[in-house]
């Protein structure tokens, strides 16, 4: 007897196939010839090959226990689900981002015949992700997901079960590639220090940053660290006595686990260098004696070539220096620099295998300029301004270890402090406290003169008001996220007259500018009362003064510190207001407005200004860090808002560099 549904009667008396029965019996025969084929390179075959399949297994707990599903919506079951396969192509997938496998879910009814309009419900395990492109069937009878593992690059088994009418079927995959390394040198001598690199990649080779490195060793040094934007990790190992010591690294737990070792031999010789030693400050724009030494039992080994390398500056007037050891177990030569900061050396040995480092620093030591910069020109009576100089050479290098003396040549106040050194950012700063009565506009001098030149010297000019108006800044503790990209900070200023009453219509000028940014990244830490790894922190690896010192906005010479060719930071936050002027009630609202991978890595100041009649002006300022949404901070398996993992600025411990 013939379907009624599935053929029709035509006017001439014959008899057609409809077209949905045609599709269902084509995909159907296909599926035949695929799996009796095999099918070719490109297809997803019902068996076999390189894609994995799953038979529907027996009931499940849905309403429809004995496969009836619901097609037509009018809440009884009109189609008896005989048949649930399931497969995936690949069924081994990589473990990065873009990594995927498309899973593919076959029905059919009791006769065989490939289901059409079957709603299909996917799930998956082991923190997989699948994305549902066709949660019902098609004509072909087949319901479509593409599994991923997004953020998520552990190796692990994902199931993907699909249920329908009580039937289910459920395939695993695969998901694997990630890989950890270790690297270092094998061979060090006892006092010396190798540095060792734990590397955790992806199936396609990107780094896996903000994951927990354990660290397993005989040797003294510390036990996790986290890797960075490259999925790196380094550490020092440093022996005190000979021997053979095993090094093991640890990346992720349970069936996901993955290790890496050395087996470090240390011998009892003395390879190291002698002259600078560690930590030692080297002049810059001359020629510097540098001594390498190499003994065993007190005697020097001649005659071995040595390598030695330099971050910062030439070995001998040259990038790259080999020379072989004299009779006594030394090699001396020079090391020059024309641009200060911190510098690392490596002397290794290609026959035996040894290795060591040191750190230490190229300094600016003959000033030429100074700059001097207030935190604020405008203060009140005995509000304070941190007074700042900034010494540099000829060659706009920042000169550290300089004397500088400061004086206030105009006004009435005080200074914390009336001298300061230079730091390796060749800064020296003391606090100016305004005395108990205003003075015009820019009739408090303060001048920081160099103890060793004073004709080398600076002047910051302030104003210490005493006016009718007052202004207060301030904001709450609340953080609004205005979408996936931007957070939203309110914040408020109060204008008022000098017995506290509201100023209405006062004009408020603000200016947002960045002052301070913070290099690191964020890794697993406690929070609250836990014992356990529980939120995001950030590791501040470095503070660093924003460049703009005169705050023009543009690249002067002198100002690009870290030599990136731009002025870090950039500005990251807008001040956004509804209106010009305070309300009846003397306030004047606006918020602040940035990215959220801006957040806890940069510090601006944010100005309030008002002007009034007879040319008066009066601001406020405030300090404050960026702050980042709790809740985006208080998921591990979540990464937060960053720039490569952490800071856009870099990782590094040093403000002189942009890494």
């Amino acid at each position: 007897m013939l379907n009624k549904k599935a053929f029709a009667v035509t006017k001439t008396g014959d008899i057609k196939m409809s077209g949905k029965f045609l599709a269902r019996a084509s995909a159907l025969s296909l599926a035949f010839i695929l799996a009796a084929c095999g099918g070719d390179d490109n297809s997803t075959p019902l068996a076999g090959g390189q894609n994995q399949q799953g038979d529907n297994g027996s009931p499940g707990s849905g309403d429809n226990t004995n496969g009836g599903v619901d097609t037509d919506g009018d809440g009884t079951a009109d189609t008896t689900i005989g048949s649930l396969r399931i497969s995936a192509s690949p069924v081994q997938m990589g473990t990065s981002n873009t990594s995927a496998s498309e899973i593919l879910v076959f029905a059919r009814d009791a006769d065989n015949i490939l289901a059409e309009n079957i709603p299909v419900k996917f799930s998956v395990d082991s923190d997989a992700t699948l994305q549902v492109a066709r949660s019902t069937t098609d004509e072909t009878g087949t319901a479509k997901a593409l599994l991923s593992t997004r953020q998520n690059p552990k190796n692990r088994p994902a199931t993907v079960k699909a249920t329908v009418g009580g039937i289910e079927a459920s395939i695993t995959v695969n998901i694997t590639g990630t890989t950890l390394a270790l690297d270092g040198p094998t061979n060090i001598s006892v006092g010396s220090s190798g540095t060792y690199t734990a590397t955790l990649l992806d199936s396609e080779g990107n780094g896996v940053p903000l994951e927990i490195i354990s660290i397993d060793s005989p040797l003294p040094n510390i036990t996790t660290l986290n890797t960075d934007d490259e999925g790196e990790a380094s550490f020092a190992l440093e022996p005190s006595a000979a021997g053979t010591y095993p090094v093991e690294i640890l990346a992720f737990s349970g069936e996901s686990v993955l290790s890496a070792s050395l087996e470090i031999s240390v011998s009892d010789s003395n390879f190291q260098f002698t002259s600078p030693g560690p930590g030692s400050e080297v002049p810059i724009d001359s020629a510097s004696n540098l001594t390498f030494a190499w003994s065993e039992n007190n005697l020097g080994v001649s005659n071995e070539p040595i390598t030695i390398s330099l971050t910062r500056g030439l070995i001998d007037n040259s990038l790259s220096y080999q020379a072989n050891t004299d009779a006594n177990g030394e090699i001396a030569t020079t090391i020059s620099s024309d641009s200060a900061g911190p510098a690392t050396i490596v002397a290794r040995s290609e026959t035996s295998g040894l290795e060591t480092s040191m750190i230490f620093e190229f300094v600016a030591i003959t000033p030429d300029s100074l700059v001097v910069q207030a935190s604020q020109t405008q203060v009140k009576p005995q509000e304070q301004s941190k007074i700042t100089a900034v010494v540099r050479d000829a060659n706009n290098n920042l000169v550290k270890g300089q004397r500088v003396q400061f004086n206030i040549q105009q006004g009435y106040g005080e200074l914390s402090t009336p001298d300061a050194i230079t730091s390796s950012l060749g800064r020296a700063s003391t606090v100016f406290t305004a005395g108990n009565s205003g003075s015009g506009a820019e009739q408090t001098i303060i001048t920081a003169t160099l103890a060793s030149d004073n004709t080398i010297q600076d002047q910051a000019l302030l104003t210490v008001t005493d006016g009718a108006l007052r202004l207060s800044i301030g904001t709450g503790n609340t953080l609004a996220e205005e979408n996936s990209a931007t957070y939203l900070k309110e914040w408020v200023v109060f204008v008022s007259d000098a017995n506290g009453q509201p100023v209405e219509n006062a004009e408020v000028e603000l200016t947002v500018l960045p002052s301070r940014y913070f290099k690191g990244f964020w890794q697993p830490g406690i929070c609250g009362t836990g014992t356990e790894p529980n939120c995001w922190v950030a590791n501040e690896t470095a503070s660093c003064p924003a460049e703009d010192v005169n705050r023009n906005g543009k690249l002067d010479s002198g100002e690009d510190v870290n030599a990136s060719g731009e002025l870090e930071p950039t500005n990251e936050a807008v001040a956004v207001a509804n209106s010009s002027a305070s309300t009846e009630d003397g306030s004047y609202g606006f918020a602040l407005k940035y990215p959220q991978s801006a957040c806890r890595w940069t510090e601006v100041t944010v100005q309030a200004k008002v002007n009034v009649p007879g040319g008066s002006e009066y601001s406020e300022t405030a300090t404050t860090t960026l702050s980042c949404l709790a809740s985006d901070l208080s998921n591990l398996d979540v990464t937060p808002p960053a720039i490569n993992g952490g800071s856009r600025y870099g990782q590094s411990t040093s403000c002189l560099d942009a890494d």
